[in-house]
């Protein structure tokens, strides 16, 4: 549930789990007008500077020759807005500076679509350029001349939702490997993932057709996940659910009362330890 602090006409807002997942890029408080019996979680500026850094990171890291330069414009802008949202609030008589913010404001929700949309033309190029270079990769359909959305979804809707978590699987494997390729080549210690997509590529090869999922249901699955089970990797799933408890507290009560920092600890030390907390647990997560 939201919560708010009516000791203003303009009192501070806490979105509750309603407006955070039904908004997009929602920020964690607003301000609740006087008679708003219905308000909404607006844009957070600082998810929005954090794509924008993002995308800006991802092209002086990713980028070749003189487009990698591109990827400052980002970071300029992201430092650029973020001075001039902090000059506004601290200066609020500048009226010229307000309204700059404003027409900015009005524009969040636009900035992560258009970040979104250049890096997804980034990665199809980079998927589509190393798909032809990298053996044993492609679907025997997608040699024939199929794309290989329509072989997947095809494949996927046999027996679902097995075969659609193949599909999925198979996709997610095929881009890692083929995001990496540099020179016409998988990058240095690919050889194991690149054995993994063409082993994989050959069963769905083997399997793409009807009577080889007669007889597969829940039971079936089971019996034959007994003998491939890894009991390792549950602890890794444990550990990186434990280190998302923090975040998750954090946004089921949507704050903390303000003599809880006072008396525990301050926000300048326990912010860090959320980013700390899935920075940590990424390496656990469970490869293949």
């Amino acid at each position: 549930m939201a919560g708010s602090f009516p000791d203003s006409l303009r009192a501070p807002y806490i979105p509750g789990p309603e407006q955070v997942f039904s908004a997009w890029f929602p920020a964690p408080q607003g301000t609740l007008e006087l008679g708003d019996l219905s308000p909404a979680a607006g844009t957070s500026p600082h998810l929005v500077y954090t794509v924008l850094a993002a995308l800006g990171l991802g092209v002086l890291l990713r980028a070749r020759g003189w487009i990698r330069v591109l990827g400052i414009l980002p970071l300029v802008a992201t430092s650029a807005l973020h001075m001039l949202t902090n000059y506004a609030a601290a200066h609020p008589t500048d009226r010229d500076a307000a309204s700059l913010v404003d027409t900015f404001e009005g524009m969040l929700w636009a900035v992560p679509l258009v970040c979104l949309a250049v890096a997804t033309v980034a990665d199809l190029r980079q998927v589509w350029r190393a798909k032809p270079v990298v053996q044993g990769v492609l679907l025997h359909a997608e040699r024939a001349g199929r794309s290989g959305l329509s072989v997947l979804a095809g494949y996927a809707a046999w027996c679902v939702p097995w075969s659609t978590l193949i599909a999925l699987r198979f996709a997610r494997l095929r881009r890692s490997l083929l995001y990496g390729v540099t020179g016409g080549a998988p990058y240095a210690g690919a050889e194991a993932l690149h054995r993994t997509v063409a082993w994989t590529a050959a069963q769905i090869d083997a399997s793409d057709r009807e009577h080889a999922w007669r007889g597969v249901d829940l039971r079936a699955v089971l019996r034959a996940g007994r003998g491939l089970r890894d009991p390792r990797r549950k602890w890794f799933v444990v550990v990186s659910l434990g280190l998302m408890i923090p975040a998750l507290a954090l946004l089921l009560v949507g704050s903390f009362p303000a003599n809880f920092w006072r008396t525990s600890a301050s926000p300048s030390c326990c912010w860090p330890s959320l980013p700390s907390c899935q920075a940590a647990g990424s390496p656990l997560r469970p490869r293949g």
